[in-house]
């Protein structure tokens, strides 16, 4: 579907028209509301002074930044820091072999991760615990009174 693109069409038409998107998936209670107020909000950051003013305020933040940088040199210094910092942990992932702790690391809490979620999905929740305790205790008690007929 084509959004409209007229400069004639109001940003609340727009807006009603992305809401009435469905792509591919229904969207329904929360969801349906948690994307409203994500459109509403985006077209009320757009249509508000936010983005001017950071946009001023960067390029003004910049351009004291050059100034600076013209009158100290810092970005020079910056480099060379950079690059000692560079060759310093070269020499240390040489002797220490530090890319391979932290890459195992990594796989390892992103495994993690990965297998939790999986666990979380497939395990029983709180709710259907309590309904088989509940089938448990039924069973028992229907096991116990047939015992004592």
């Amino acid at each position: 579907m084509i959004f409209m693109e007229s400069t004639n069409a109001s940003s609340a038409a727009k807006a009603a028209e992305r809401e009435n998107y469905k792509p591919g998936f229904s969207t329904t209670g929360i969801s349906k509301n948690i994307i409203q107020a994500a459109v509403t909000s985006a077209v009320a950051l757009k249509q508000s002074p936010i983005p001017d003013a950071i946009s001023a305020t960067v390029n003004y933040t910049m351009k004291k930044i050059q100034k600076i940088d013209q009158t100290y040199g810092l970005q020079d210094k910056a480099w060379e820091i950079s690059r000692s910092g560079i060759n310093l942990a070269l020499e240390i992932d040489q002797q220490y072999n530090v890319h391979e702790k932290v890459g195992n690391a990594l796989f390892t809490g992103l495994a993690a991760a990965m297998k939790a979620g999986i666990a979380y999905k497939d395990s029983p929740s709180y709710r259907e615990i309590q309904k088989m305790r509940t089938i448990i205790k039924m069973l028992v008690l229907l096991l116990v009174l047939k015992k004592n007929r």
